[in-house]
């Protein structure tokens, strides 16, 4: 059991360093939260203002939502590493077993073939959408 989470958190510490090194963000987006604000303020400007309240509270709202929710990005690193369930962990780890040999397990992310960087990027922005819903991409 300590050699499977011995190789789980290696598998991880190896993915980090590579987002990392390649300066992989997450979008966090909030499409949901900031509909809910605009439409709250669309509301609240509705009822104390009638139509034209409608109006300006639907404009405001969005301002306001496209200010809240501006230029969310977080390092994969630092989500992989910190944010992940241990499942999430386990279920990123198994994917990272598919494609990394296991004598480079334990290789720094600066050594590895680019072929195999550019697969473990792939998988690891395939994760981050199929199970966290989120968009990863280079800055």
């Amino acid at each position: 059991m300590t050699a499977q989470r011995d190789n789980v958190t290696d598998l991880l510490a190896l993915a980090a360093e590579l987002s990392e090194q390649e300066d992989l963000r997450a979008a966090v987006t909030g499409s949901v939260k900031g509909g809910l604000i605009a439409g709250a303020v669309t509301a609240c400007g509705g009822l104390l203002g009638g139509p034209l309240g409608l109006a300006v509270g639907g404009a405001v709202g969005g301002v306001v939502a496209a200010a809240v929710f501006r230029k969310k990005f977080k390092s994969v690193a630092s989500i992989i590493m910190n944010d992940l369930s241990s499942t999430q962990k386990k279920k990123l780890a198994a994917t990272l077993t598919n494609i990394i040999p296991s004598q480079l397990i334990r290789t720094s992310a600066s050594e590895l073939p680019p072929d195999l960087k550019r697969q473990i990027i792939e998988a690891v922005q395939q994760f981050f959408g199929s199970h966290l819903n989120m968009r990863v991409q280079y800055r």
